[in-house]
């Protein structure tokens, strides 16, 4: 920092090789200001490369009787575009990459070589951009625009002749390459009097620890184990962690150093400020706030996913008050649950659904979708094309009527990133330039891309912990770095030359990541400067990852004097941070953990209710008592459940007790004659099709919805006709209840019960439950029986003349009854062999007695307010349980035995009517 200093002092400029290292030596500077007393001082003179030919252009246009315009990034993006889709089919990206080799040209000095791509010495795709690149001169010097890329060695005569003021001094800090340009500028100062000098941060021979991991996960743990005891020696501790992919290991890197450094910031309500953060930016759109926008913006020409628009509705920031949170919340539910949109929803369709309970954040809410619908048919945004700043100023309509960015008070990185948008859309006006304009949904398009292309970096904290990349790291000093990621995988990074400049061309001009050679000199420079830029210095290395073994880099052996590494364990023997220390489950003890009672006078639910006790009693204590449920999920076509419950409800339908309806069948020589005449299969899809449209949403269905739907009919009427023919060769039986309400007490405990469906046979009754999965009758055996309706019915549905309790199970090639009946003079069906394996444990008064008992235990355990979490056999009873996040069993899972999964994964689902 001294030489630093000491050239700003004297009127000198600093320039750094990135924005990052420029940010970090101006609080550096405004710290050793501070020190010294003072209050307010001049901006440093700091700028990064870019920063500092922005400042020369500007005086250089003081100066100038003319200049072009200096097209900005995405200004040059769309000239690129334009040349390179009109003269073919190519995608956008490779107006990017066209972009990127006129950039690595004008950098390294090699426009004059653009002649050579059509003389045989280019690939294709090559001989393309030659062609793409005279295009592109031909119309900048046409319309006197020039790229950004060639500002370097267009100030060069400004420099020569004296238009731009020059300080005394350049010092360069941080630069790991300079390229041609650079060069050709900084030689130009230096002849017209500016001294120009590089600070020296390399070292030949740096210590450093060497660390071997078993894998990326075991290197992250130990690398935070030493950042903590690392800041509890020091808390003023300046440390680096360099990690390579920086941007795909960034979630690891958060939920490990989340939970190891600062647990407590796991809180959802968490906002203290973390010991660390990562220098890299994001991209603007996946800002919160920003994607809120978009999303707006996309949804008015397209439909939304049903995640996305959960997300829009709950983010905050579409809504007039802080506490309509908890209400749109329910609202999101109960449409999930109720509003059968489609998988990909319009933005008119949701606003027509009219909820159940009516709140004044649902009626907001729907009041500004209606207001949204209007203004998209007032501004005929599919009917007319409009420039660039145009469609903002709608845009801009759309998210004040939205309310948009919300009423809450906004945290000072969302903050930030609205006036980084707030400049972004204004670059995004400029893209009018040439006078081009767009609909409505190209307009979409664009902002969407764009702003996912634009990098957002809030202001640095100054956290004790920066994490950033290798190259990032260049002209900073810290008090400790942790260099990870130091395979032979990652580097040096793989060579990878630009695909639309020739290859030989790159390596004559030593262009970055043209050859092995120059790569791996960069890596070696910088890896040395990483190691010099600290005191201590540990690097660290995975022995495996998911494509297999890994050795630690070459340059690792190079760089650093020879020892052998440690592994990870032993280095955290030596911290004293065992790793086993972070999976130990922390619980809380309660002053009063006493169950909560049922009371005794409020119905308690359904034969779910008993279901779920036995299979855990968190389960019941958690859906009952504070009404945990699953959110539904969005799915392109029928759920499970959904399948399942249109059975039910075809089969309700489609047969009733005598003297309801002509249009049912009521007995067996209902079934017999319908099978006889033909008309069964006109009664099942007439049953059928009133129950499919019932269920039809108020949106419009697509072609696939529609062929989707006909296809489920189709296989739905196939199922049934199967099933139909099993009952007809039943002996006979008449319908006499389905899907009948009753209320049972069981041992005190209220239930609301329904019973599928009860037949009369020669000797009594039949209760019956449908059932679109495997079923066995060992499932109402024991103390907790997977599952307890049919039992509760047969022992409190006061069911008289009751001859058994059967599972009616239509499955496709698989229908049948299962269950039990009282003894052998019951015939349920003609086939022997089926009636007795249904009287193989008969339904006695033995058996009876026995589903009594266990009914009451359960209903007593709930009585009780029993909530422990002891699952029946974990972990497949946890399998497709919705509250693990609540009852936590994955940090009791140690204490729980697991059973062995003799059923298997057979994806069967529980009957929606229980």
């Amino acid at each position: 920092m001294g030489d630093v200093l000491c050239c700003l002092r004297s009127g000198g400029v600093v320039l750094t090789g990135n924005a990052r290292a420029a940010r970090a030596l101006g609080r550096r500077y405004g710290q050793a200001q501070r020190a010294e007393g003072k209050t307010a001082w001049p901006t440093p003179r700091i700028y990064d490369w870019e920063g500092w030919l922005g400042v020369l252009w500007n005086q250089h246009l003081l100066n100038a009787d003319e200049a072009p315009l200096l097209l900005a990034q995405l200004q040059e993006r769309a000239v690129w575009k334009r040349i390179v889709q009109t003269r073919s089919d190519e995608p956008e990206s490779m107006a990017v990459l066209a972009a990127e080799a006129w950039k690595l040209l004008s950098d390294f000095n090699s426009h004059g070589e653009l002649q050579s791509f059509w003389q045989g010495r280019a690939s294709d795709d090559a001989e393309a951009f030659g062609k793409w690149a005279s295009l592109f001169d031909r119309e900048c010097r046409k319309k006197q625009w020039m790229s950004r890329s060639d500002l370097a060695f267009f100030l060069i005569p400004s420099i020569q002749q004296g238009w731009v003021e020059l300080p005394a001094e350049i010092l360069l800090v941080g630069f790991d390459r300079i390229t041609p340009a650079q060069r050709a500028l900084l030689d130009v100062s230096h002849a017209r009097g500016c001294t120009v000098r590089e600070t020296a941060t390399r070292a030949e021979d740096a210590p450093a620890q060497i660390i071997r991991a078993r894998d990326f996960r075991d290197e992250l743990e130990t690398c935070a184990g030493w950042l903590l005891r690392s800041l509890e020696a020091n808390p003023d501790a300046r440390i680096s962690v360099i990690v390579q992919n920086i941007d795909t290991a960034r979630g690891e890197i958060e939920r490990i150093f989340r939970r190891i450094l600062m647990p407590a910031s796991a809180g959802i309500d968490h906002r203290d400020a973390l010991p660390y953060e990562f220098s890299l930016g994001q991209p603007l759109a996946t800002v919160p706030a920003i994607a809120a926008a978009l999303l707006l913006l996309r949804w008015l020409a397209l439909p939304l996913s049903r995640t996305e628009i959960s997300w829009l509705m709950l983010s905050g920031f579409c809504s007039s008050r802080e506490e309509d949170g908890a209400e749109l919340a329910l609202l999101d539910a109960e449409m999930r649950k109720y509003s059968n949109l489609p998988l990909q929803a319009r933005l008119q369709a949701v606003a027509s659904y009219r909820p159940r309970v009516s709140s004044p954040a649902s009626r907001s809410f729907f009041t500004m979708l209606g207001g949204l619908d209007r203004l998209a048919e007032r501004e005929g945004l599919e009917r007319r094309s409009r420039s660039i700043s145009e469609w903002l100023q709608v845009a801009n309509r759309v998210w004040s009527h939205a309310q948009w960015p919300g009423a809450r008070t906004l945290e000072s990185v969302e903050f930030q990133a609205l006036a980084r948008w707030e400049k972004f859309t204004g670059d995004l006006a400029a893209l009018e330039f040439d006078g081009s304009r767009v609909g409505f949904a190209e307009f979409v398009t664009l902002i969407d891309r764009y702003s996912r292309e634009t990098i957002f970096a809030p202001e640095s904290r100054d956290a004790p912990i920066q994490i950033m990349g290798a190259f990032e790291s260049a002209g900073q000093q810290f008090d400790a770095v942790w260099f990870a990621g130091a395979d032979d995988q990652q580097w040096p990074p793989a060579v990878r030359p630009h695909p639309l400049l020739p290859v030989w061309l790159q390596r004559q001009a030593a262009m970055p990541h043209s050859s092995v050679e120059a790569d791996w000199q960069l890596a070696r420079e910088v890896t040395r400067r990483i190691a010099a830029s600290a005191p201590e210095c540990i690097v660290s290395y995975a022995e495996r990852d998911e494509s297999g073994d890994l050795r630690a880099s070459p340059l690792i052996r190079e760089c650093f004097a020879p020892q052998p590494p440690l592994s990870s364990k032993e280095f955290r023997g030596r911290l004293n941070f065992p790793i086993e220390t972070l999976h130990v489950c922390r619980t809380v003890e309660l002053e009063d953990s006493s169950p909560m009672p049922w009371p005794r006078d409020l119905v308690a639910g359904g034969a779910d209710i008993l279901k779920r006790q036995s299979a855990c009693p968190f389960q019941a204590f958690a859906v009952r008592r504070i009404g945990a449920e699953e959110l539904r999920e969005s799915e392109r076509g029928l759920t499970p459940l959904d399948r399942g419950n249109i059975l039910h409800k075809v089969l309700e339908s489609l047969w009733s007790p005598r003297g309801s309806t002509d249009l049912a069948l009521h007995d067996r020589r209902d079934l017999l004659n319908a099978r006889s005449n033909q008309s069964i299969h006109r009664l099942l899809d007439d049953h059928i099709e009133r129950v499919f449209e019932t269920r039809r949403g108020s949106y419009e269905e697509s072609q696939w919805d529609r062929e989707y739907l006909r296809i489920e009919r189709s296989r739905l009427h196939s199922l049934l006709l199967q099933w139909l023919d099993y009952e007809a060769e039943r002996e006979d039986f008449a319908v006499v209840a389905r899907e009948k309400d009753f209320e049972a007490a069981i041992d005190g405990l209220k239930l609301r019960l329904r019973v599928d469906r009860m037949d009369l046979i020669s000797s009594g009754r039949l209760i019956l439950d449908y059932k679109t999965g495997p079923v066995s009758a060992s499932m109402w055996d024991g103390e907790r029986p997977d599952d307890p309706q049919l039992p509760l019915y047969a022992t409190h549905g006061g069911v008289e003349d009751l001859q058994g309790a059967l599972f009616a199970q239509i499955r496709a090639g698989e229908v049948g009854f299962k269950g039990r009946i009282i003894n052998d003079t019951v015939t349920v069906t003609k086939d022997p062999k089926t009636n007795s394996s249904l009287n193989k444990n008969p339904l006695d008064r033995d058996m009876l007695g026995s589903w009594r008992e266990t009914l009451g235990n359960l209903a007593g355990q709930f009585l009780a307010g029993d909530a422990s979490v002891t699952p029946k056999s974990f972990p497949k009873t946890c399998r497709y349980c919705a509250l693990p996040s609540l009852c936590r069993v994955a940090e009791t899972a140690a204490a729980l035995e697991p059973e062995e999964d003799l059923d298997g994964d057979d994806g069967s689902e529980s009957s929606p009517h229980e």
